[in-house]
């Protein structure tokens, strides 16, 4: 804590980091498997024909994955994941109004690009730069709406589906990606705590534990 009764800046990086992972996962992975067959059938095509954009999605990552370094050190992470948001939150939002298989191919190569800054890589660095201490906690915890994410909307997804169409389905589960991430990736995130004039959660605990460990090589050696 940084004063007592005032919650660390680290948390909130934390729950940005849950946030991220229950649109990028929880929404954009959980729920495409609810989709496939309702796509396929109104198309006339089969199910792996639409599915196809999901290996797309994966295949994208697998080429962008090793660039992503790249770019996390040469922009400012804020505007990375805000773009990478938009991206994703737009490449699963218009799958809405495609009436062709080869359309989600288009999204899928979107999603994937946005999917490598935005579940890869990114949020445990985060979590690193702003957690000496409990730092397996706060990237567990974010990590966990992966899941908690996926079964939350995944029945949301289930009954739009039912009531109104995969087209408005689409539509809505967009606009519930870009009100996960984008509040959070303009207002939230920060690379590092340096960024704010604050220090990482833990450091003060850290830096008076290396005290005491050097103070007792010294006692050691003098002995």
């Amino acid at each position: 804590m940084e004063k007592q009764g005032k919650m660390h800046y680290a948390w909130w990086i934390m729950i940005a980091s849950a946030a991220i992972y229950a649109a990028s996962v929880g929404i954009i992975v959980s729920c495409a498997g609810l989709l496939y067959r309702a796509v396929a059938q109104d198309f006339g095509v089969g199910v792996s024909d639409i599915s196809l954009y999901t290996s797309i999605m994966y295949l994208t990552v697998t080429i962008f994955l090793p660039f992503a370094g790249k770019f996390l050190n040469k922009f400012d992470v804020r505007y990375i994941l805000t773009i990478a948001g938009i991206i994703n939150a737009l490449a699963f939002g218009l799958m809405g109004f495609y009436t062709s298989a080869w359309n989600f191919y288009i999204s899928g190569v979107a999603l994937g690009i946005g999917s490598t800054f935005l579940i890869y890589g990114t949020i445990p660095l985060l979590i690193n730069n702003w957690f000496k201490a409990k730092a397996g906690t706060a990237l567990g915890f974010a990590m966990a709406f992966m899941a908690i994410g996926g079964a939350i909307f995944a029945q949301v997804a289930g009954a739009l589906i039912e009531s109104i169409g995969w087209r408005p389905t689409y539509m809505i589960l967009g606009v519930c990606i870009a009100l996960l991430i984008l509040p959070f990736t303009l207002f939230v995130i920060r690379s590092k705590p340096e960024d704010m004039n604050k220090q990482p959660y833990g450091a003060e605990e850290t830096t008076n534990k290396e005290a005491v460990q050097a103070l007792k090589r010294e006692i050691e050696v003098r002995e």
